[in-house]
């Protein structure tokens, strides 16, 4: 796995962690948005900037890297879990008196908790498939189609997938959360294309560089 030797890619594992745990973290908190939709808004937000760091993995680093990316984003993400619940379960001590609000805050249902994870793996997994195909059926040209496509299908399937899981039966209208977070991931989505460019650019124009000053150096 030499893509584990790049600082790049190590840099990227971290945020893509640290994004993962706080979208998970932040879940439970519902907010207003026009036209009667509602979505939680942070929880997407830290999702997004997740996909559009699988994507820059795939990018640069393959198929193989990606996998590996969701991999340690599973164990995060349990590990996190794992950690909140115990949290809460553990005796409070004398004066701490916002148990409660403690326990709504990070003592996630466990139908939140399972369709999270269900639908994180499969919108990843869905994300870098759609990616990598496209890819090969474009033979490497426009980054951005394969950015969208994929990411909007992912997106699609999270949605649907971990909202019904933990809210289908508690909520009056689960189109209606469905379709504000949707619409919301699908605005952050074309502000990563921009973030994707930039990042792959400057990675290739760095690889580049060093090129240049190794073939500099072994011409003297």
């Amino acid at each position: 796995m030499s893509f584990f030797t790049k600082p790049l890619f190590i840099h990227l594992l971290v945020l893509y962690v640290t994004f993962l745990v706080c979208a998970f973290a932040t879940a439970s908190k519902l907010v207003a948005l026009p036209f009667g939709l509602s979505a939680s808004i942070s929880t997407v937000t830290c999702y997004a900037f997740c996909f559009v760091i699988t994507d820059i993995v795939s990018e640069l680093y393959g198929y193989k890297a990606s996998r590996v990316l969701i991999r340690y984003g599973i164990g995060s993400v349990c590990c996190a879990l794992f950690i909140f619940q115990v949290a809460v379960a553990a005796p409070s001590a004398d004066g701490f008196d916002t148990q409660d609000g403690f326990a709504q805050t990070l003592g996630y249902p466990y139908r939140i908790i399972i369709g999270g994870l269900v639908g994180y793996i499969l919108s990843q997994q869905v994300d870098i498939f759609i990616y990598h195909r496209l890819k090969v059926a474009t033979q490497g040209r426009f980054m951005w189609l394969r950015n969208n496509v994929s990411t909007f299908c992912a997106q699609a399937v999270d949605s649907c997938v971990w909202i019904t899981i933990a809210f289908a039966g508690t909520v009056p209208d689960l189109i209606t959360l469905i379709s504000g977070e949707y619409i919301v991931k699908l605005v952050i989505a074309f502000l990563d294309t921009i973030i994707l460019y930039i990042v792959v650019k400057w990675s290739v124009f760095e690889i580049n560089t060093k090129i240049v000053k190794l073939q500099n150096s072994l011409s003297y």
